[in-house]
């Protein structure tokens, strides 16, 4: 599998980086694939169910890293407004849903105050540990 910065190259629109939603939400997906033990989505075509909580950036950076869509049904949308994902491995019977924290949103501000906003976002997605940017629960999906 790609790791971030193939993913974040792939994102990229006329040679400029993705927003910072989208470096979160990829790394949200490599996260995801391999706690649900998924190393190369392409080999789990139609094994891989993701069900994104907003409309924004979100389903994008799922499509890019997983080829989750909507159009085959593999990529669902319950919009509740949150930045958060349940990704579904059928083969195993296995669920996690991973949601974005706030508080890496303040986190950033306080480790990069002389930066503009959203160039510290997008420094802090890129390095911020696992666990100062998501929150992370093993669930059942029916």
């Amino acid at each position: 599998m790609k790791g971030l910065e193939d993913y974040i190259q792939a994102a990229s629109k006329d040679g400029k980086p993705p927003r910072p939603g989208i470096i979160l939400a990829i790394r949200m997906c490599l996260l995801a694939l391999k706690r649900i033990e998924i190393a190369d989505p392409d080999e789990h075509k139609r094994r891989l169910v993701v069900i994104v909580e907003t409309d924004r950036c979100l389903p994008d950076a799922v499509q890019l890293v997983t080829g989750c869509r909507l159009a085959n049904r593999t990529l669902k949308l319950r919009d509740m407004g949150k930045m958060a994902a349940t990704f579904v491995n059928l083969e195993r019977d296995r669920a996690i849903r991973i949601a974005a924290r706030e508080s890496a949103n303040e986190k950033s501000a306080i480790e990069y105050p002389a930066m503009e906003r959203l160039k510290a976002l997008e420094k802090a997605y890129r390095i911020f540990p696992d666990e100062d940017l998501y929150h992370v629960e093993w669930v059942r999906v029916s």
